[in-house]
């Protein structure tokens, strides 16, 4: 009655509905307590950046620079830029995302001949976008190859390799045959996919067959006799 919080205990009877007697006081000053559950709060991470960029190509990765929100980098004219593979890293526990397609470094390809757009989604939800630029530099002629269009440049025998188509057909299947201007000349031929990962070739009389199974894409064959090597985009169907 005057105010002071008590603590009281009520005896039940057996149905556990009515009271069994007279309420008993035995807490004076008394209040029910709160009670706190103990455990590990998650908070989700809300990182969400491209913090490397690059092009895979047969001679390593090209690196792009990235300045704020736009990637750029440039690759020679000779290189196939509709599919390309790029090799990144992202903050951690971010996905990375072209339109809805997961990003995997160094496996994923996509058609850089217009600027493409990378989502890097952070655990939390965040996102970020990143443009990728990529432009082909005009390649330089090799001052010591011969002018086609000079007669005093005299074509050798070995100089029939820049000049000549020397394999097809192109796309090809499983199997590479050599042009006339090859076929008795003791040319050696490597394939590369465009992780610079040589791909075995076995000869067969004129041309060269791929001795495993292989996807469809881009591949380099690299064409060399004697002191001239040419290299040839070729695309697998």
């Amino acid at each position: 009655e005057d105010g002071t919080p008590l603590g009281a205990q009520l005896p039940l009877s057996a149905n556990k509905l009515e009271a069994a007697g007279e309420p008993t006081f035995p807490y004076i000053e008394a209040q029910w307590t709160t009670w706190f559950s103990q455990g590990e709060r998650v908070i989700n991470s809300a990182e969400n950046d491209l913090l490397s960029f690059g092009i895979e190509q047969p001679n390593g990765a090209k690196p792009g620079t990235i300045a704020q929100q736009t990637i750029s980098l440039s690759v020679p004219d000779t290189v196939d830029v509709i599919r390309m593979v790029a090799t990144f890293k992202q903050s951690p526990q971010a996905t990375v995302y072209v339109g809805e397609f997961r990003q995997i470094s160094g496996i994923t390809t996509n058609d850089f001949t217009e600027d493409v757009i990378y989502r890097v989604v952070a655990q939390n939800g965040d996102e970020n976008q990143y443009t990728v630029q990529v432009t082909q530099e005009k390649t330089q002629p090799n001052p010591t190859d011969p002018d086609p269009d000079d007669p005093d440049d005299a074509v050798g025998i070995e100089d029939e390799i820049a000049a000549t188509p020397l394999v097809y057909p192109n796309p090809f299947d499983q199997e590479i045959f050599l042009s006339e201007a090859l076929a008795d000349k003791s040319a050696k031929l490597t394939l590369y996919n465009v992780l610079g990962q040589a791909i075995a070739l076995k000869k067969q009389g004129k041309s060269f067959r791929v001795t495993q199974p292989i996807p469809p894409g881009l591949y380099l064959l690299t064409v060399q006799q004697g002191a001239s090597k040419k290299t040839i985009r070729l695309v697998k169907q």
